[in-house]
């Protein structure tokens, strides 16, 4: 997997600095010791989506304890859960917004936004 120039400190940097493509981006949160992979949603108005749970076929099985949703699991280009703990380090850097879409089997979506996230 090759990724683009960063790491960013988010995805809305990465759109900011011309990568307009949805894919896994390398993010590094300021306050991170370690950058991480991240898929970076640019598709949804107005982009710079950081996906924190993807599932979309039952391929990974989301029944876990307490240390694999702290931790992070799956694979980041497929089902996954990023983790409490990358999460934090995300969203504690700046003020955020949270987008929840939901598909059924049908294709048809819904969306929830909360303004602070």
């Amino acid at each position: 997997i090759s990724f683009p120039k960063g790491p960013f400190k988010d995805c809305q940097q990465a759109r900011e600095a011309g990568h307009a493509n949805s894919g896994i981006y390398m993010i590094k949160p300021q306050n991170s010791n370690e950058p991480m992979q991240l898929w970076c949603e640019n598709s949804l108005d107005p982009g710079g989506w950081a996906v924190i749970q993807k599932r979309t076929d039952g391929s990974v099985n989301f029944f876990r304890n307490w240390d694999s949703y702290k931790k992070g699991f799956g694979n980041i280009d497929g089902e996954y859960w990023l983790g409490l703990e990358n999460i934090y380090m995300l969203t504690n850097q700046d003020n955020y917004r949270l987008l929840i879409e939901l598909e059924d089997w049908s294709n048809k979506k819904v969306y929830a936004e909360y303004s602070s996230f």
